[in-house]
């Protein structure tokens, strides 16, 4: 689905559809975790990231298409040009010291870093092998207990890993969190006594409500439970008591749900979170799937709880054009629903939340701008060069489907406006614009004489872009495209005709040529002639196809293949441009320039004579000038019997 080209559901494996027969929900939402991880890799196995320990988060691992791996490509770039510049960010003691002030004393600096819902990623392990962490930065990731659990368990039986890890900090698995003995020789951070008590009767008084929940569900046999004497033996483990979590000096895990704000906040402050050090708060795709209510309570929580914090948000937007209706709709399908998305659908909606959730500054920035405005041509130019991509249009809109939101708080308020001030003054660009392409009613303009007026036609039918058009006797047919009701590539073809623009079913029963995008029609004589275009970028059509569209009812209107891969040379090219040189004599000549094709750009002119099935490459304008998706040529028809002299005769014209 090329609308969720970059959402972490993406490819969910047989497992997760199977538990999502069963309508559970919370597993639907980790399983978009293991999708993800995939496709992160993919990323990075092209060469659009660096992070050489995602490997070890995947068994299977598996290429993506080129615009899937951009889509993770950008998240990811999103969020670590924020830690980096976060990083470079004075802090109240480095205030005024500008470009001078010592490295070393801003790594001294106490900082925490926490991950919502962080599943699979391998930020800590990448930020601390570059020895960008700090000395003092304590790092905290937070997501469902079986995926800590996961986690954990490929950490333990990786050896790239244990250089984070030495023995002595370590809390032994098996250690008991309330008797008190423990080797203190293998502990870096012990929890505080009171809040690991008040974790532990909390939790165990949780454990005695489901407990009598579960009694009072049972038929009534005349046997009463005790629930004080089941839950006064319960003992819980470190890791129990953490959600399969396990506490390292500065990297701490914790199993919970998001929506559980209490149980996550006792769970936080029991693992060392220090509410005066300045703290990072990162999700990323995360929040999207809790609810807003219980997504804003954990929010206003920590915003509450911590002086001095700012908070990276990066999720998706705009749910009411068509991209985003079928993206809500995939979602939908798997059991992971987008809850946040109508209830937070700008990037404006998403600056005023976080206002209204404590922070006192926010800013928003979709990708669209994130990518033209603040990444430096250096930097999309080394993108643009790793794969063969022509997906430009899908790769706008997608990107103005997403946005980061920032907000801060306490020292660090100007932080996200400074953010966005620094990126685009190092990519050169004079002010950020916002960036985006979404798919609009056609309409038709229509002049009959002097009033001019527009005629909108049916959105199922023509919302959509990649499509080609053609006149013949008075009628507009238009021809294949992306988008429509279905939201992919289309084959349709649809009769506009009349004062009205009635739309006609012409061809409804008949086999149609390959879906494709930007392909070029034109008419020559009665019939249409389908041109190139492409399936995927790996995949263009080198086939011509014609129909009859004339008024002899003796002659079939169906689609025919004129030229094929077998007996001609026609290019597999699109975007290109295409004119009729002449459409009576020698049944109709038709000259394509530029385009794009399987190896970038191209510069090749060719003729085509439709009546001697041949093709005729222009030497003399090969490699002139590259381009692709450029205005059409115009010539005037001229009568010549020689397909070379023509071609020569356009080009001087042209």
């Amino acid at each position: 689905c090329c609308c969720c080209c970059c959402c972490r559901c993406l490819g969910c494996c047989g497992w997760i559809v199977s538990m999502l027969k069963k309508k559970n929900k919370p597993v639907a939402v980790q399983g978009t975790n293991d999708s993800s991880v995939v496709s992160k890799l993919s990323a990075v196995t092209q060469g659009y990231c660096d992070d050489p320990y995602l490997a070890f988060a995947v068994d299977k691992p598996s290429r993506r298409s080129p615009l899937i791996n951009r889509g993770y490509y950008i998240r990811h770039k999103a969020l670590d040009t924020f830690l980096t510049h976060f990083y470079q960010y004075p802090t109240k003691e480095g205030q005024g010291k500008g470009n001078d002030c010592d490295r070393d004393c801003e790594s001294e600096q106490p900082l925490q870093i926490i991950s919502l819902g962080a599943g699979f990623d391998m930020t800590y392990f990448r930020l601390k092998k570059r020895d960008q962490l700090g000395k003092n930065t304590v790092y905290f990731e937070i997501d469902f207990p079986d995926v800590i659990r996961r986690k954990l368990d490929f950490m333990d039986h990786k050896e790239e890993c244990a250089f984070a890890f030495p023995q002595s900090t370590r809390l032994p698995p098996t250690s008991s969190m309330d008797d008190g003995e423990y080797d203190e020789s293998n502990v870096e951070y012990i929890p505080d006594e009171a809040s690991k008590l008040f974790l532990t009767q909390y939790l165990l008084k949780q454990q005695k409500s489901k407990l009598r929940q579960k009694d009072l569900q049972k038929p009534s046999n005349g046997n009463s439970t005790n629930q004080d004497d089941e839950t006064s033996s319960l003992s819980l483990s470190q890791e129990e008591l953490l959600g399969n979590g396990r506490l390292y000096r500065d990297f701490r895990l914790i199993g919970c749900d998001l929506s559980n704000t209490n149980t996550l906040g006792h769970m936080l402050t029991c693992a060392g979170l220090d509410r005066g050090k300045r703290t990072v708060i990162v999700s990323e795709c995360v929040l999207t799937y809790v609810k807003p209510k219980d997504a804003n309570k954990t929010l206003a929580w920590l915003a509450s709880y911590l002086s001095d914090c700012v908070l990276a948000n990066y999720e998706q937007i705009i749910p009411h054009d068509s991209f985003g209706e079928k993206m809500r709709t995939h979602f939908d399908s798997i059991g992971s629903s987008l809850q946040c998305i109508t209830t937070y659908p700008t990037c404006r909606s998403h600056e005023d939340r976080f206002r209204e959730i404590g922070f006192t500054s926010a800013v928003a920035v979709p990708m669209s701008s994130f990518f033209n405005d603040m990444l430096t041509q250096e930097e999309k130019d080394r993108v643009a060069s790793l794969e063969l991509f022509d997906e430009f249009e899908e790769w706008v809109e997608k990107t103005h489907h997403y946005m980061i939101c920032i907000g801060a708080k306490g020292s660090l308020t100007p932080f996200p406006k400074e953010f966005v001030a620094t990126c685009v003054a190092r990519a050169g660009t004079k002010r950020m614009l916002e960036h985006h392409v979404t798919r609009q009613h056609m309409t038709v303009s229509v002049a009959p004489m002097i009033e001019t007026h527009n005629v909108l036609l049916p959105r199922e039918e023509f919302q959509r872009f990649g499509h080609c058009a053609a006149v013949h006797n008075g009628s507009l047919f238009v021809f294949g495209g992306f988008g429509g009701k279905s939201h992919k590539r289309l084959n349709n073809l649809v009769e506009l005709r009349g004062s009205k623009f009635q739309t006609v079913d012409l061809v409804e029963k008949l086999v149609l040529p390959a879906p494709r995008i930007h392909a070029k029609m034109v008419c020559v004589g009665d019939h249409l002639i389908l041109l190139g275009g492409r399936k995927s970028p790996a995949q263009p059509i080198d086939v011509l196809s014609t129909l009859y569209v004339g008024s002899d009812e003796t002659i079939c209107k169906e689609w025919t293949t004129v030229l094929s891969p077998t007996h001609s040379s026609l290019p597999g090219i699109w975007r290109h441009s295409a004119v009729v040189l002449d459409d009576t004599t020698c049944g109709g000549k038709i000259v394509l320039i530029g385009g794009r094709n399987v190896d970038g750009v191209s510069a090749r002119v060719f003729l085509i004579a439709l009546q001697f099935n041949t093709i005729v490459r222009d030497e003399n304008m090969i490699e002139k000038h590259a381009e692709d998706s450029h205005a059409e040529l115009i010539t005037m028809p001229q009568r010549c019997d020689n397909p070379q002299e023509s071609l020569s005769s356009s080009s001087s014209s042209s």
